[in-house]
């Protein structure tokens, strides 16, 4: 019959990749979003997110195990809220750049698939079911809109938070970093 596919054959089940993704994938991920000056940029304003929480809180420390007088008072409080208002700032900030640049890598991707079918043969059409090539279009550009971004994010935000208790730990009580030299194989 003119080149028909049976109606059972062409319902199989998706073919899925299974398992950890190769580094290919991250790798086109960042250049998709911007490329790799703008994801270091994006995880330097995590880190800074991170010190900025990490002076307010020194700061605080040194406020209450300082003596002081009522007019230092002042003093104290507006350094501790310079730091915390810079950290919310730059943390709503890096959220919002990151959302514009899961935003920017959403649509360089479905484009880069939109191209993709639209060069595919005519046999690929013959043997997809539309509705399967609508449906991966739209769960693929959902993964990277909702779960993807976020999950960038929170890795960032764990990293920063792990880096800066390195970081103070090394500061306060360097000796207990050899704890950690096993990990660094």
């Amino acid at each position: 019959e003119s080149g028909q596919v049976p109606a059972a054959e062409a319902a199989t089940e998706e073919n899925r990749a299974t398992g950890a993704l190769s580094s290919k994938v991250f790798f086109y991920y960042i250049r998709s979003v911007g490329g790799f000056v703008i994801f270091s940029l994006l995880c330097f304003c995590f880190l800074g997110v991170e010190a900025l929480r990490m002076a307010g809180l020194w700061w605080l420390s040194h406020w209450t195990a300082k003596d002081r007088s009522g007019s230092e008072e002042m003093y104290y409080l507006s350094v501790y809220a310079a730091f915390t208002f810079g950290n919310v700032l730059l943390d709503f900030v890096t959220r919002l750049w990151s959302f514009a640049m899961s935003s920017r890598g959403s649509r360089h991707i479905h484009n880069a698939m939109l191209a993709s079918v639209l060069r595919a043969p005519m046999s690929f059409f013959q043997t997809t079911p539309h509705g399967q090539i609508i449906n991966r279009f739209s769960k693929d550009t959902s993964e990277i809109d909702q779960t993807v971004m976020n999950t960038t994010i929170e890795m960032g935000n764990s990293l920063a938070g792990s880096f800066s208790s390195l970081v103070m730990l090394g500061l306060n009580a360097w000796p207990i970093l050899i704890l950690f030299l096993p990990m660094l194989r």
